[in-house]
């Protein structure tokens, strides 16, 4: 076991394998941004959320940073007492910092992040885990990413010269800023800031780093501190922030402290001497239908096979959750989720005025694997709906008539209903804003 620690460069010892660990004892945070609630913790009104992150630069085999990824789990506090988590893996090309190459869970192609759901109920204490990856298969390099609750395994681009290794030294050149690798406890959503409540206490570490010869090796951490309360734009941090964190890099804790503004840690120093492999992530399998209605004036709601609906109720307007293990969110677009589907289902788009719409069906797992998708897509006529069959064994989408929704609230009623729904009203796909480096 490492007695002590000495500092390597990224010539003695090039890490193919992140391994982090933090323990929750009590807390939780809201996000904001611009003294606001954030769109990915609306469901459809706001719920305290916060965001876990590993962060860490890939470079290649000549020595340049060519890929930012973010190994994430998200929390909400759903229902006022309970929080529920999701898992989100997201990789970034150095030279276009704007969107994401690969984004896990996906909205309607790989590169886009869907809306947050949050699948699984978290109770503290709870440790999350976090592994990042690097590994030969062939004539081609794989990057593999989890943690509790999912997993992914992703095909290093052919254009990038590899073998690849993770960077644990400080970055300074742009798109980012300077970048070494991180764990943090921040915002949510891209440059937001999580403030957290006074009973936050937590533990965190070991993190253990994998060499090119296999052995596993413990590191040295230092804190990564805004200096000032306003960001961490030019500083060792990713673009979101926190309120209220201290984190102890020598007793390896961290715990509510009013003022203070600490993000997490980064690794400083890596030990020569060998340590026990670590125990990896292994989240429990899951499978979920995706449903994405982007429209001006239309609403889905969804059936299972005991009329129990999901998404927007005809008669009231409001959002409902009667499909056992489902989800729905109001962004830019309607999007509702099933976990773990049964049977098959009756999707039910209804007009609120003469509007076309576009609708993405999806079946994907929380281990990164994309099973089918259908896409419906049409113009409907104020106080018509368009009604179609799905069976989530082999996702076949099978379309009916086209009815007038005789049973819906009245048109001003609908649209009334619509309208209370944050963001809901415009044509256009929702892209997610997520954690970016900017």
């Amino acid at each position: 076991m490492a007695s002590s620690m000495a500092v390597q460069s990224s010539n003695e010892i090039r890490p193919i394998s992140i391994w982090s660990k933090l323990s929750f004892d009590a807390g939780g945070a809201y996000s904001i941004a611009n003294q606001g609630a954030i769109d990915d913790c609306l469901r459809p009104n706001p719920v305290d959320c916060f965001s876990i992150q590993q962060n860490s630069w890939i470079f290649d085999s000549l020595g340049n940073p060519v890929l930012w990824v973010q190994n994430a789990v998200e929390l909400a506090q759903l229902d006022g007492t309970t929080y529920y988590g999701t898992f989100t893996f997201q990789i970034w090309n150095r030279a276009d910092a704007g969107q994401p190459v690969t984004c896990e869970p996906r909205s309607n192609s790989q590169a886009e992040c869907r809306a947050p759901f949050y699948t699984d109920r978290v109770s503290f204490p709870q440790t999350f885990t976090f592994y990042s990856h690097i590994s030969q298969n062939g004539s081609s390099y794989e990057l593999q990413l989890s943690n509790n609750l999912g997993s992914l395994t992703r095909e290093i681009p052919s254009s990038i010269n590899c073998p690849c290794y993770f960077e644990t030294n400080l970055e300074k050149t742009p798109p980012w800023g300077r970048s070494p690798f991180e764990l943090v406890v921040v915002g949510l959503d891209s440059s937001a800031t999580a403030v957290f409540r006074n009973d936050t206490r937590g533990r965190f570490g070991p993190v253990l780093i994998q060499s090119e010869d296999g052995l596993w090796h413990k590191t040295s951490l230092n804190t990564l501190q805004c200096p000032t309360a306003t960001g961490c734009a030019d500083v060792l941090a990713t673009a979101e922030d926190s309120m209220n964190l201290a984190w102890n890099t020598t007793s390896g804790g961290f715990y509510w402290f009013s003022g203070a503004n600490d993000q997490g840690a980064f690794i400083s120093s890596i030990s020569n001497d060998e340590v026990n492999p670590p125990s990896l992530p292994n989240p429990q399998s899951e499978t979920y239908i995706y449903a994405q209605l982007s429209s001006l004036f239309a609403y889905l709601t969804i059936y299972d096979e005991e009329q129990r609906a999901l998404g927007v109720d005809p008669q009231t307007g409001k959002a409902v959750e009667q499909i056992p293990n489902s989800s729905i969110t109001h962004n830019s677009s309607e999007d509702l989720l099933i976990v773990n589907p049964v049977g098959g289902y009756e999707l039910v788009i209804t007009a609120a005025g003469n509007t076309r719409y576009d609708l993405f069906v999806s079946k994907t797992t929380n281990t990164g694997t994309f099973l089918a998708s259908q896409r419906d897509n049409g113009t409907l006529t104020i106080g018509y709906s368009e009604r179609l069959r799905l069976n989530s064994v082999d996702m076949k989408l099978s379309p009916e008539t086209s009815n007038l929704a005789m049973d819906v609230l009245p048109v001003s009623g609908i649209a009334a209903a619509l309208l209370g729904f944050v963001g809901l009203i415009v044509v256009v796909l929702y892209l997610r804003r997520k954690h970016s480096e900017y």
